[in-house]
Parts: C-alpha cells; structure tokens; sequence
C-alpha cells in the first residue's frame, strides 16, 4: 500500500505535465482562428506572454503579425452584412491608433490574386486610425477561404495569415 501512497500523486504530477498549459479561455491562435494552438511553443521555459485570449476587446478575433510583437491584429465580421473591420492593437490589447500606408487583404490561394485594400475609419488629423475596414461581399467570403493581411507602417511590414473561419456574428 505504501507503494501505491507514493505512485498516486507521481502519476497525476505525470498527466498535468503531459497534458500541457492550453486552456479554453485564452488559448493561443497562431492562425488568427482561435482555438487553433500552431504557434504555441514551450521552448525557453514557461512564460506564456505570447498566448493570446480567442477574442479582442472589440469582440474579434485575435492574431498575431508574424513573429513581431509591436502589435496586435483583431479582425471582426458580421452576419448582417459584408463589413469586415480589422483593429490594430498593443501588446497588452489596447486599441493602438496609427498612421497605416497600407492595409491589404488577399486571398491565401494561388488561383486568386484579387487585393482587397482596406481603409481607415474615423483617422485623426494625423492620419492615425485603430479600425482599418471594407464592405465588401467577396472579402467577407475570402476571409472564410483564408487570406494574407498586410499592413505597412513606414519601412516595416506586417504579415499575418488568416486561416479558414466558419462564419459566425460578433
């Protein structure tokens, strides 16, 4: 019986290991579709800064762009119409107003080379928005194909790839 005292707690110490970190509610979303943990690595220890919560505080969906952390992108959509917007955000999911050269949106396929080009709503007077968005029938149906977004900020820019999304409201 003593046995048993021992190996009970070491094989329950075992599952939790094995078992790994994720959780529903903030698990990360390498592919900006949520739920979806690609991207979640374990390498250099434990901090888990880099997971990001399946929505952002405008109630989209959260991606990263590529392996930067200057920012992050949210993009929402909706089932009463085509409008699809995009939200630039800090690191710690702050609405982050900047000055956007250039807001694309292309098709993650090689047999469509349709850009969707995406425009600042309610830029200040220096040209600074957080929400970037077209109404569009055919981007709202590419973002549920998968697309590429990219978004230039002066001499850098940000990529990120959107994966296959089954249409809901938020």
């Amino acid at each position: 019986m003593s046995k048993l005292f021992y190996a009970l707690p070491a094989i329950a110490l075992a599952c939790f290991i094995f078992a790994g970190c994720q959780n529903d509610e903030t698990a990360g979303n390498g592919d900006g579709n949520g739920g979806d943990d690609a991207g979640h690595s374990h390498e250099g220890g434990s901090d888990h800064s880099h997971d990001l919560p399946l929505h952002g505080p405008n109630g989209g969906h959260t991606f990263r762009w590529g392996d930067s952390h200057d920012y992050i992108g949210e993009w929402k959509h909706y089932t009463d119409n085509n409008v699809i917007r995009f939200y630039v955000l800090t690191e710690d999911l702050e609405n982050a107003p900047v000055k956007v050269d250039s807001f694309t949106v292309r098709r993650d396929s090689d047999d469509d080379d349709t850009v969707f080009t995406l425009d600042a709503e309610q830029p200040d007077e220096d040209g600074n928005a957080v929400v970037y968005s077209l109404d569009d029938q055919n981007l709202a149906i590419a973002m549920n194909l998968g697309t590429i977004v990219e978004m230039k900020i002066g001499d850098t820019t940000y990529t990120a790839d959107i994966g296959a999304h089954t249409p809901h409201d938020h």
